[in-house]
């Protein structure tokens, strides 16, 4: 290694490491985010996630598995895009206001055995090679049930979850 890189790259590290540890805190509790924050996914990743959603804010990305995790907010909603390392998109979730489905799934959903359950939220989960389905996340008391209708109003599929938050993971089809 050449010694006037050597010594910009000592430089680079003695110059950066205080500016880092004044933002980084101890974590107070377990759930508190440890120092550093985040997660830096590659350029390739980078490049899909900007080119898919433009207009995300907020963006903080995580892992889960070998996929990288994108939570951002897009157009005021809560969001979430999952990518493998190569940057190929896989799935994508995104929160939506009851009111703004179509007709066609508060009607289905008004005359299915969860017409008196209680709405939690909804969602638009799209996948890889997959159509859109809406995922409608609803409550008995603690008992809690995914509803996942396609966008004409048909149920799909029935999930009985065991918390308020369920993890959607990308399917890969071969």
């Amino acid at each position: 290694m050449n010694s006037r890189i050597a010594k910009a790259l000592i430089f680079s590290i003695v110059s950066l490491t205080p500016a880092c540890l004044s933002d980084c805190t101890s974590p107070t509790s377990p759930e508190d985010v440890p120092c550093p924050p985040g997660i830096k996914p590659g350029i390739q990743v980078l490049y899909a996630f900007e080119d898919r959603y433009p207009n995300a804010e907020d963006v903080a990305w995580d892992m889960e598995g070998n996929y990288y995790v994108a939570t951002f907010t897009l157009l005021s909603a809560p969001a979430n895009a999952w990518f493998d390392e190569s940057g190929e998109w896989l799935l994508s979730l995104t929160e939506y206001a009851f009111e703004q489905l179509s007709y066609s799934i508060p009607e289905a959903l008004s005359n299915s055995n969860y017409a008196d359950w209680k709405v939690q939220h909804v969602n638009l989960l799209e996948r890889m090679s997959m159509g859109h389905i809406y995922v409608i996340k609803v409550t008995d008391c603690a008992k809690y049930v995914d509803l996942y209708y396609s966008r004409l109003g048909d149920l799909i599929r029935v999930q009985q979850t065991h918390a308020a938050n369920y993890l959607h993971y990308p399917v890969i089809i071969p």
